[in-house]
C-alpha cells in the first residue's frame, strides 16, 4: 500500500510539471528565416550618414577644456615666456609665436584678451613695449623679483601704425642665472 501511495503522489506531482513544461503544440513554432531587404540610400541620406560618421569620429578625439583667463595667462609649467590670446565668447585660447618676416599675423577679434606670463624657470619678463609705449612694470618688485604671474596687455586700446600692418609688441627677457637678455617681437593686426 505504501508503494501505491508513493506512485500516486509521484504521478500527481510530476504530471502537472510535464504538462506545463511541454506546452501546447500551437505555442511551439519553428524559427522562421527572416529576410531583410534594404534599399540603397539616396544621395541625401548618404551625405547624412557620412556627416554622422564624421561627427562620431570627431567625438573620439579628446576635448580640451577652455581654461579660465587667469590660469591660461599664467602659463604655469611652461618652459617659455609666451604672449597668449584668450577669448571666452569665441571659445579660443592660443599661444602666439614671435613674428618673423612673412609670417601670418594674428587678427584681433572682439573679446580678445592678451597676456604675457612673467616667469618660467630662471627666465623672467623684464620689460614690455607696445608700439612706442613702455608698459609699466608693476609685475616686478623694486628688487627685480617677479610678484605677478602674468601681465594683461591692453591691445584693444592701442592704435596700429600705418605701414607695418599691425601693433608691434616687444618683450625683454632676462635670465637670472647669467643676466643674459633676449628680445622677442610680435605683430598683431586689428
Amino acid at each position: 500500500m505504501k508503494y501505491k501511495k508513493i506512485c500516486l503522489l509521484c504521478v500527481f506531482l510530476f504530471l502537472p510539471v510535464v504538462l506545463w513544461g511541454c506546452g501546447s503544440p500551437e505555442e511551439k513554432m519553428e524559427p522562421e528565416e527572416s529576410v531583410v531587404t534594404q534599399e540603397a540610400p539616396s544621395a541625401m541620406e548618404t551625405d547624412s550618414i557620412q556627416a554622422e560618421s564624421n561627427i562620431e569620429e570627431g567625438n573620439s578625439e579628446p576635448i580640451i577644456a577652455i581654461q579660465d583667463f587667469d590660469t591660461f595667462a599664467a602659463q604655469e609649467g611652461s618652459e617659455e615666456i609666451n604672449l597668449v590670446v584668450w577669448n571666452e565668447s569665441a571659445g579660443t585660447q592660443e599661444i602666439l609665436e614671435p613674428y618673423n618676416s612673412g609670417d601670418e599675423v594674428y587678427k584681433m577679434q572682439g573679446g580678445d584678451r592678451f597676456a604675457v606670463n612673467t616667469q618660467c624657470g630662471s627666465i623672467f619678463l623684464r620689460a614690455i613695449r607696445i608700439e612706442n609705449n613702455i608698459v609699466p612694470d608693476n609685475w616686478l618688485a623694486e628688487d627685480g623679483t617677479v610678484i605677478e604671474k602674468y601681465v594683461e596687455l591692453p591691445l584693444g586700446q592701442v592704435e596700429a601704425h600705418d605701414g607695418i600692418g599691425g601693433i608691434r609688441i616687444i618683450m625683454l627677457l632676462r635670465n637670472k642665472d647669467n643676466d643674459e637678455e633676449t628680445h622677442l617681437a610680435y605683430l598683431v593686426s586689428k
